[in-house]
């Protein structure tokens, strides 16, 4: 038997891949990913996008693509991102804020993220 939170943190992960699979091959962010030069890393993803799959479009992003512009951790590891996208620069941050378990857990629980990762 799998624990819940073990099954919510899969289903978070495959919708958070189903979303990145779908995002990532829009004509806009697909485009800007090109003019990045990175056309070559996203082939896969955009193949199997093209086809249909997108849970696999997602699987088949290069970590570095995901890793770059997409915050993901504990709250702690998210505040340092977020700090480390200040310190180059950047004045605005859109958060996706993906269903993980500690967040459907609690009805203040995605308050309570949001307000820390506001104050770092």
């Amino acid at each position: 038997m799998v624990p819940a939170a073990r099954l919510l943190s899969a289903m978070a992960a495959l919708e958070t891949g189903r979303f990145l699979g779908w995002i990532t091959n829009q004509p806009p962010y697909c485009a800007f990913h090109a003019w990045l030069g990175r056309g070559e890393a996203l082939a896969q993803s955009r193949r199997r996008f093209d086809t249909g799959d997108v849970e696999g479009a997602g699987q088949a992003l290069p970590d570095e693509i995901v890793d770059g512009p997409w915050l993901h951790g504990t709250p702690d590891d998210c505040r340092q991102q977020i700090a480390a996208f200040r310190q180059t620069g950047v004045t605005s941050i859109l958060l996706y804020v993906a269903p993980t378990p500690e967040l459907v857990t609690g009805a203040d629980a995605l308050t309570d993220v949001l307000a820390y990762l506001a104050s770092s």
